[in-house]
């Protein structure tokens, strides 16, 4: 079972399907968006990665949703994972 595992992971990282983002590119935004909001480091880098990507960022993290979207200029990076509520724009 371990072998298949293991299997998985490095063909994952052989395919084109995946893109890996240093988190070098990342910190300066992730940093300013923790400053901005409050929030941890950690989770605005997801939120930056989000911001990067043209994408969003899907959290059951309440706390770190509401400060987002309170905040509004990260808001349209982020979505609530369960019944998503609409975002002001």
């Amino acid at each position: 079972m371990p072998e298949k595992g293991w299997q998985s992971y490095q063909d994952l990282f052989q395919s084109d399907t995946l893109e890996l983002i240093p988190i070098s590119t990342l910190m300066e935004r992730a940093f300013t968006m923790a400053v901005s909001i409050q929030h941890s480091l950690y989770d605005c880098l997801y939120l930056a990665t989000a911001e990067r990507l043209h994408s969003v960022a899907v959290t059951a993290d309440r706390k770190f949703f509401d400060r987002v979207v309170q905040h509004g200029e990260y808001s349209a990076s982020i979505r609530w994972v369960e019944n998503p509520p609409e975002i002001p724009a």
